[in-house]
């Protein structure tokens, strides 16, 4: 796990970290920033319609338009904030799945891991082959929170799940009461799995040093 004068556990992290950063955040603030644009442009198209109005049916109208409008923008917002978080919650499996790959030889699987949902399965599986609670990890909660919003996104419309109204802060609710996200919010959320990320690096190099001093014939403390 360490060749060439690099550390595998560490390339992990970074190829996290370049994907959650260089991949899913510009592809979501892209989208944002046009989507974002064009809603406020039509916004004061409506609110000039409103103040020109002549009669109270065509104040009805005119009002009618922009309310459609901002139920639009929820919508698109909704839309975004599925597809960041899909894009999320597949790069942290992938990275769970990838850190555990690198101990394959010296660690590995004995038995089939249950839980509902992938996520509870990776916690079986850390715990039982490497002796590791993943939700004392700085952040877990937050690569939880995004698994169970991306699950409320696909599955329900974004509508919160009784799981993620007991398991989260619910931190990516909307104004609207559904999952939603911002810039942001996003931002900090990426921050927050890299620290992840990184807690969960140092606890691999230690399971990965005890492995060895078994190997040696030392005690694995």
């Amino acid at each position: 796990m360490v060749r060439l004068g690099f550390d595998w556990i560490d390339v992990v992290v970074s190829d996290n970290h370049f994907s959650l950063n260089e991949r899913v955040l510009p592809a979501y603030l892209a989208a944002y920033e046009v989507l974002h644009k064009t809603h406020l442009e039509r916004v004061e198209e409506c609110k000039q319609s409103i103040a020109k109005v002549a009669s109270q049916e065509e104040y009805a109208d005119a009002r009618s338009e922009l309310d459609d409008e901002e139920y639009r923008w929820q919508e698109q917002t909704q839309a975004l904030a599925a597809m960041a978080l899909s894009l999320t919650a597949s790069a942290n499996k992938s990275f769970l799945d990838q850190m555990k790959r690198l101990f394959a030889s010296t660690h590995p699987a004995d038995s089939q891991y249950f839980g509902k949902g992938q996520l509870l399965k990776q916690l079986t599986e850390y715990k039982g082959r490497f002796g590791l609670d993943l939700e004392k990890l700085r952040h877990f909660s937050t690569i939880r929170e995004v698994e169970l919003a991306r699950h409320c996104c696909v599955h329900d419309d974004g509508r919160l799940s009784a799981d993620y109204r007991a398991q989260t802060g619910q931190r990516l609710v909307g104004t609207h009461g559904y999952i939603d996200l911002t810039p942001e919010m996003l931002t900090s959320i990426l921050s927050e799995i890299y620290e992840f990320a990184h807690a969960l690096s140092v606890e691999m190099k230690k399971a990965r040093d005890a492995q060895r001093r078994v190997e040696k014939g030392d005690s694995p403390l």
